[in-house]
């Protein structure tokens, strides 16, 4: 872990703190014991009959979208209640609560003087605007904070698995490496690129504004965990939007789909990604039978990446197996049933895991063999869908792979025919310029070009599921300006396979877990 992360942390630490300490004081000056503050879901319950709510906001804490906003008005609604009801009180509140909440709780000037719901029950506004002017504002500081500070993220796919988890819900630093500034400003108030429930675009795009980015803590490093833009985002066809538009043309033979079945999305509406780093700009990155390698030596091993290997078993392999190996059990599946061998010589087992725990299940009397496979090529990739899409030129596959080299802003690099494929999307899609061949000459915005300098840095990201991970093997570079965020922590994670039910379901030790 860096120093900045270190700092970062702490901060967040020591922030979290400060709020429930000012909420205990608060709970106290009200009457209520202070304990309640720190004890989850139980202190949302008392704030809002502290402030006179109905007790059925209490459902707003399991509404998506409406419980990122709900705090905010909650804590408008505290200041009312404490007589601090000035615009500046409440801006400050909602923007700065680690402080703001203890000045509350511990200025003896400052008293619970009743509901805020009955305090201004007789004031003149119509309850309507009452709504209307804090649901506002609270949009409004909840935006601002998602956009420039932190922002939530699920895991969708088991892509990063098992170092981040489907059901995983994470916080997302934006300016640990600076924060974007919208470049498409007119959105709907936390809403990514769909409206829920309408399925529209909640965003509207003739308006678009420049890439700039804010100064952030620390660069895109190597093995960092990241949140971007999905690269090949751009174009989406509507009923398919999980796989790749430029996939799909080229799985129909370079035939496209038409317009009306396809949406076109801003840079910053793109689908976000969540990947590690594995190489930044500058670096050369190779694979070689699954191993990553970079500028020549071997990469930084991530205790939980995975890969597949070939397991041979005297016995059925069960459940409790599984459990005790750290995969997730799941009987539906073909790998977790087993293939019995010729002539009763065992079991034969598909199974995906990390390093560690394959060299620990060859230590198990009933285990033959384990060992890793590689070399995997993917459906379809006579199509080329590995990247640069060239199988004739670059017969690569995801565990042999490269060299490549990775584009850093400023270098200037020879560009001919025999490397065009892996530089084209970056000239002309993601730095803007009108690219074209004719023959063997090559001509950038109408001029003959035999070099090219990159104007912006990218990065190599791949999924720590390495043979379950759309990444950057399929799609190449991510551009500096996709970069969305560090994540952060998990806040909240559920196993969404479990069969347990909703509560029952919730992984405890994964909840407050740091990123690495």
């Amino acid at each position: 872990m860096s120093t900045v992360d270190i700092i970062y942390y702490a901060f967040f630490l020591l922030s979290a703190i400060a709020i429930h300490v000012g909420l205990w004081r608060i709970f106290e000056k009200a009457g209520e014991a202070g304990w309640k503050a720190i004890v989850p879901f139980l202190n949302f319950w008392v704030l809002i009959q502290l402030v006179g709510k109905p007790k059925w906001w209490f459902i707003w804490v399991f509404v998506p979208i409406v419980n990122l906003v709900v705090p905010f008005l909650l804590l408008v609604e505290i200041c009312k209640s404490f007589g601090q009801d000035g615009l500046g009180a409440q801006t400050l509140a909602m923007l700065f609560p680690f402080a703001y909440l203890p000045y509350l709780g511990f200025n003896d000037n400052i008293r619970y003087e009743g509901p805020a719901a009955e305090l201004y029950r007789g004031v003149k506004k119509p309850a309507w605007r009452e709504w209307a002017d804090a649901i506002i504002f609270a949009l409004i500081a909840a935006t601002f904070i998602r956009t420039f500070f932190i922002e939530a993220y699920k895991i969708p796919t088991p892509s990063m698995e098992r170092s981040m988890l489907v059901g995983d819900h994470l916080f997302v630093s934006k300016f640990h490496y600076g924060a974007r500034v919208p470049i498409t400003p007119l959105a709907f108030p936390l809403a990514h690129h769909t409206m829920p429930i309408l399925n529209t675009k909640a965003y509207l795009d003739f308006v678009q504004l420049p890439y700039f980015r804010l100064p952030g803590l620390t660069e895109v490093e190597r093995n960092d965990v990241v949140v971007f833009n999905f690269p090949e985002g751009d174009t989406v066809v509507v009923r398919q939007q999980e796989s790749s538009y430029y996939d799909l043309v080229r799985m129909r033979d370079g035939r496209k789909f038409p317009d009306s079945e396809i949406t076109v999305r801003p840079l910053d509406k793109k689908e976000n990604y969540v990947k590690r780093c594995v190489a930044v700009a500058g670096d050369t990155l190779e694979i070689r039978e699954g191993q990553i390698y970079i500028n020549g030596e071997k990469g930084e091993d991530i205790p939980k990446s995975q890969m597949t290997y070939r397991v041979v078993s005297d016995n059925v392999l069960g459940p409790r197996f599984f459990e005790q190996f750290d995969m997730a059990y799941d009987p539906t599946k073909q790998r977790y049933q087993g293939n019995p061998l010729p002539g009763g010589h065992g079991y034969e087992y598909i199974l995906t895991t990390y390093s560690s725990n394959a060299k620990a299940m060859e230590e198990v009397s009933f285990i033959k063999n384990v060992k890793m496979l590689t070399g995997f090529k993917v459906p379809g990739q006579e199509k080329g869908v590995i990247f640069p899409n060239a199988p004739q030129r670059y017969d690569w596959d995801i565990d042999n792979y490269g060299p490549i080299w990775i584009p850093k802003k400023g270098v200037t690099v020879p560009i001919n025919r025999a490397n065009l494929p892996l530089y084209k999307r970056v000239i002309k899609e993601y730095e803007g310029n009108d690219l074209r061949v004719e023959g063997t000459s090559i001509y950038i915005n109408g001029e003959s070009a035999e070099s090219y300098t990159f104007k912006q840095d990218y990065y190599w990201m791949m999924g720590d599921n390495r043979h379950q991970s759309q990444d950057s093997r399929f799609w190449g570079f991510v551009p500096e300006d996709h970069i969305v965020g560090k994540p952060w922590f998990i806040w909240f994670s559920r196993d969404l396979n479990s069969d347990k039910g909703w509560f029952a379901s919730i992984r405890w030790e994964r909840i407050m877990q740091f990123i690495h």
